[in-house]
C-alpha cells in the first residue's frame, strides 16, 4: 500500500465517520429528549408549569419591579407589582396602572384601580374585574368607607354604591372627613420576599424555556448558530454513512464475482 492509500485509510471516510458520530451523538441526544418534550407540551402540562430556578431567571433578565402601592385589608394585602395586582401571595389581576386602595364590604374585598374595581370573596377568589368607566367623571383617586357603604373621591366628589357595589353615584350628604379612607402601608419583608419570588416565579413557562433549549435561543446568538452546526454535521453523517455502505457493497459484489 503506497503513502497516499495508507493516509487515506487512516483519515479516510471511516474515520471522520466514526468522530463525526461521536462528537454529534450528545446534541443528538439533547435535541431528541427536547424533542419529545415540544411534542408532548399538553401531556406533561409544561404551559402551566413555571421556571423558578434564579439563575435562570437572571439569564433571561426578568426583574421584580418595585412595589407601586400595598394596602392591608383585615387580615389580607393587595399589593401591586409592576401592573400586578396580588392579594396576599396570588396574583388576581394584571394590567392595572395605578392602585388606589381596598375595603372590606359584608359582601366583597374591594380592591381600587384609578379605573376599575376588582372584586373578591373574602377567602380570596375573583368574583368580577368592574370598570369605572361612566360610573364616575374622570377615574377613582381614593376608596372608602361610611358605615358598610363603599365610596369613591374623583376630583374632590365623592360617589357612593348601592349594597352590591355594582352602580355609583354623587353622595352630596357625605364629607370628607366622614369617609375611613383607605391608606397604604408598608409590605411586611417575609411577605416582599414572597411575592417576588412568585412574581419571578412567572415569567418564563417551561414550554419556552424547552423550546429555547431544543433551538438553541436560550445560549444568545450563537445557540441557533451551534444547533445549524449540529444538523450540518448530521447531514455529512449521514451522507458518509451512505458512502461506507456504497463502498462495503462494491466490496462485496467484486468478492462475489472473483469467486
Amino acid at each position: 500500500m503506497n503513502k497516499a492509500k495508507r493516509r487515506w485509510s487512516k483519515y479516510g471516510v471511516r474515520h471522520w465517520h466514526r468522530w463525526l458520530g461521536l462528537g454529534s451523538m450528545i446534541f443528538l441526544v439533547f435535541l431528541s429528549i427536547t424533542g419529545i418534550a415540544l411534542n408532548h407540551l399538553s401531556d406533561l402540562r409544561l404551559e402551566q408549569r413555571y421556571v423558578r430556578t434564579g439563575w435562570l431567571l437572571d439569564w433571561y433578565g426578568i426583574e421584580t419591579p418595585l412595589v407601586e402601592a400595598s394596602y392591608a385589608v383585615e387580615e389580607h394585602r393587595a399589593t401591586l407589582l409592576g401592573e400586578r395586582l396580588y392579594f396576599n401571595e396570588e396574583q388576581v389581576a394584571d394590567g392595572i396602572e395605578m392602585l388606589i386602595g381596598a375595603i372590606a364590604s359584608p359582601q366583597f374585598i374591594v380592591i381600587a384601580s384609578n379605573d376599575s374595581l376588582i372584586l373578591l370573596t373574602h377567602s380570596g377568589a375573583l368574583v368580577e374585574r368592574m370598570l369605572l368607566s361612566g360610573q364616575v367623571s374622570s377615574g377613582a383617586q381614593a376608596i372608602g368607607q361610611v358605615g358598610e357603604a363603599i365610596v369613591l373621591l374623583s376630583e374632590e366628589v365623592i360617589y357612593q354604591s348601592d349594597g352590591q357595589v355594582v352602580n355609583f353615584a354623587v353622595a352630596s350628604n357625605i364629607n370628607y372627613s366622614d369617609v375611613s379612607w383607605s391608606l397604604a402601608s408598608d409590605v411586611p419583608s417575609n411577605q416582599l420576599e414572597e411575592l417576588y419570588d412568585n412574581y419571578r416565579g412567572t415569567g418564563i413557562t417551561a414550554a419556552r424555556l424547552i423550546a429555547d433549549l431544543h433551538s438553541g435561543r436560550l445560549f444568545t446568538r450563537a445557540g441557533p448558530i451551534a444547533i445549524d452546526v449540529v444538523g450540518v454535521l448530521l447531514i455529512a453523517l449521514s451522507v458518509l454513512g451512505v458512502i461506507l455502505w456504497l463502498k462495503g457493497r462494491s466490496r462485496r459484489h467484486t468478492g462475489i464475482g472473483r469467486r
